[in-house]
């Protein structure tokens, strides 16, 4: 996607749960209603989730982290997931947190091929 329609992306997300106006909560203490708390509860369950958002995530593949600083910050990104070559110290020069792609061959033998990969994770000073 362009640098444009990222920044649309993010603008659409960021408004998901917002609301209008303040949520109202009548407390009157002259309700006649059996089960006022039950509604209460109900009602601040709906603003603690209005106040959620989900984060904003970019995909990005074999970039400079030069560049994939510059868009987080323009179009205003929560983290990155590195989803190409890049190694370990590229997740140390992103500007917001990173998630990297751990590539494993689908001819190997799974058990080893995750052996060598959490070793490999475990020497790398980065990981």
């Amino acid at each position: 996607v362009s640098v444009e329609q990222a920044k649309d992306i993010v603008t659409a997300v960021r408004a998901f749960g917002e609301r209008v106006g303040a949520t109202k909560i009548n407390v009157d203490g002259n309700n006649n209603n059996a089960a006022p708390l039950p509604s209460l509860v109900k009602k601040a369950r709906a603003i603690e989730v209005a106040s959620r958002r989900p984060l904003v995530v970019g995909v990005f593949q074999n970039k400079p982290t030069k560049e994939i600083n510059a868009i987080a910050a323009e179009v205003g990104l929560d983290c990155v997931q590195l989803h190409g070559d890049e190694g370990f110290q590229a997740c140390s020069e992103c500007s917001v947190p990173a998630i990297r792609v751990v590539h494993m061959e689908a001819d190997n033998d799974s058990a080893s091929n995750v052996e060598d990969i959490l070793t490999s994770l475990t020497s790398d000073p980065i990981a």
